[in-house]
């Protein structure tokens, strides 16, 4: 009880600072290009574990050279498609003149995040079909 109300204090005592304060353009391309970079290291940890579990299941050395070729071209494509979304978004607050001064870092860190998260997803679920097709 006491962790929970310990939490709540903490999390009232920074929205009254700077995360719930509206923020200036310059502050909204930061929060936007953040969280694209961590949403780019998730996407790559978890085309790492699934390229570790997909060499694990490889039998034979066709196979293994077969992911071993594709693994190069996952990241590239998990880079690209990130910073693609993530110029859109750019693109999208820009020419649709967002305002930027009523919006919170935390709510706009959110629906970025939210929205990089769905390319992570599609990224991750593609790569997995690609790797499939080495074990068929």
């Amino acid at each position: 009880m006491a962790y929970v109300q310990l939490t709540l204090l903490c999390v009232a005592s920074l929205c009254f600072l700077a995360p719930c304060m509206s923020m200036t353009p310059e502050e909204a391309r930061v929060v936007v290009w953040k969280t694209s970079g961590e949403a780019l290291g998730e996407a790559k940890a978890k085309l790492a574990m699934l390229v570790k579990a997909t060499q694990a299941s490889a039998t034979t050395p066709e196979q293994r050279s077969c992911v071993g070729r594709k693994v190069g071209f996952a990241f590239q494509d998990a880079k690209m498609r990130v910073y693609q979304a993530t110029m859109q978004v750019v693109q999208f607050g820009h020419d649709h003149g967002m305002d930027v001064a009523s919006t919170d870092v935390e709510t706009a860190r959110k629906v970025v995040s939210e929205e990089l998260s769905k390319v992570v997803n599609s990224v991750v679920k593609d790569n997995e079909q690609l790797f499939k097709q080495c074990l068929a």
